[in-house]
C-alpha cells in the first residue's frame, strides 16, 4: 500500500481550517441579470457567443421575438439556447427543462436507447 507523504496530510488539514469562500461557475453574460428572462437586447449580447454551444445554436430572430420575456411565460420550444448554460441561475422560480442526451443523436447504436431527461432547476431560498 502506497503511503501518503506528510505534505498531503498538511494540505488536508489546511482545507478543514479554511472553508470554501469562493466558487467559479461559467455562465453566459446576460443583460437582465440571470433572472429567468430572455435578454432584453439579444443581438447586442455578443459575449455569450464565446460559449461554443450558444455560438452554434443561437437564433437572433427567435430571441428578439421573445426579448425580455420570462421562461415561465414561454413554452420550452421558444426558450433561448443559453438556458442549457445556466442563463437563469438567479431566477426567483423553478423550472423544468426536458432534453435528449447529445449522444442519442450522434451515436444511435450505443446511446439510441436513452430516454428524454428532465432537469429541474429548484428555486433558491434565502
Amino acid at each position: 500500500m502506497k503511503q501518503l507523504k506528510p505534505v498531503v496530510f498538511y494540505l488536508i488539514g489546511l482545507a478543514t481550517l479554511y472553508p470554501l469562500r469562493h466558487i467559479s461557475i461559467r455562465v453566459p453574460w446576460h443583460d437582465t441579470g440571470w433572472d429567468g428572462r430572455v435578454c432584453a437586447k439579444p443581438r447586442l449580447n455578443g459575449a455569450c457567443l464565446k460559449l461554443k454551444r450558444i455560438g452554434q445554436e443561437r437564433d437572433d430572430a427567435a430571441e428578439e421575438a421573445v426579448a425580455g420575456q420570462s421562461l415561465v411565460d414561454l413554452p420550452q420550444e421558444k426558450w433561448p439556447c443559453c438556458v442549457t448554460e445556466r442563463m437563469a441561475f438567479m431566477a426567483p422560480f423553478e423550472y423544468v427543462r426536458t432534453a435528449n442526451h447529445p449522444y442519442k443523436r450522434t451515436s444511435e447504436g450505443s446511446h439510441g436507447h436513452f430516454d428524454e431527461m428532465s432537469f429541474i432547476r429548484d428555486m433558491i431560498l434565502e
